[in-house]
């Protein structure tokens, strides 16, 4: 394997580009800092298999992000020069001096729900008492089908005496689907009552509009 190209960029343009890296940039330049010299395909890889559990975002990036780091100075890049090609990523000092800043960092992005079946609750009054029925019982199975891989990530970590930080994330993700799935049952036991003021979409459900009137006119 023999370097083709190795690249950096000055302390300044370096700082200057610095202050624009997202957390998918972190993220690769975290794993690549734990796992050594690795290709997209290996980020890949150990994301499917850690992170992805609570930290989505396109897959593409992995791909993409090495690169751009490397023009930054932050990673430098190998290709081989037979075979696959295959290019492999190092993390350089300048990348280690990023990482340990973002580390350092305090965390005061409030936590962000981007969660489909809430949005969609949001708008069921629009819809009737059975379909959300459906979306709790849809939300129940889907939140106990993570459960059950937490579950068997869980029985895998079991057999070793102690747990390394990078680990620990499962616990919250754990807790993160009971209370998901707390909250939808309570839904479907004790659904709360469609507003009269908003007219419904479906056609053979009784328009409530003319009958609260009144009431939506004071919203």
């Amino acid at each position: 394997m023999t370097v083709q190209n190795e690249r950096s960029t000055s302390n300044k343009g370096a700082g200057a580009e610095k202050a624009r890296l997202g957390p998918s940039a972190y993220l690769v330049l975290g794993f690549i800092a734990e796992l050594g010299p690795s290709t997209p395909y290996d980020l890949k890889r150990a994301v499917a298999r850690s992170i992805s559990y609570f930290w989505s975002f396109p897959h593409s990036q992995l791909y993409v992000e090495p690169e751009r780091l490397a023009k930054l100075g932050l990673l430098s890049e190998e290709q081989e020069e037979h075979g696959r090609r295959r290019r492999l990523f190092s993390i350089t000092d300048a990348g280690r001096e990023a990482l340990r800043e973002w580390l350092e960092s305090p965390s005061t992005t409030q936590t962000e729900t981007r969660d489909l079946g809430l949005l969609k609750l949001y708008f069921a009054d629009l819809t009737s008492p059975e379909r959300v029925k459906e979306m709790a019982e849809e939300q129940i199975a889907l939140h106990q089908e993570r459960l059950r891989e937490y579950d068997a990530i869980a029985e895998e970590m079991a057999r070793y005496e102690t747990l390394y930080l990078h680990q620990i994330p499962i616990r919250m993700g754990y807790l993160f689907e009971e209370a998901f799935i707390t909250f939808w049952t309570s839904i479907l036991e004790n659904p709360p009552s469609l507003d009269p003021r908003i007219p419904p979409l479906y056609e053979d459900r009784p328009a409530r509009r003319s009958s609260a009137k009144g009431e939506r006119r004071k919203r």
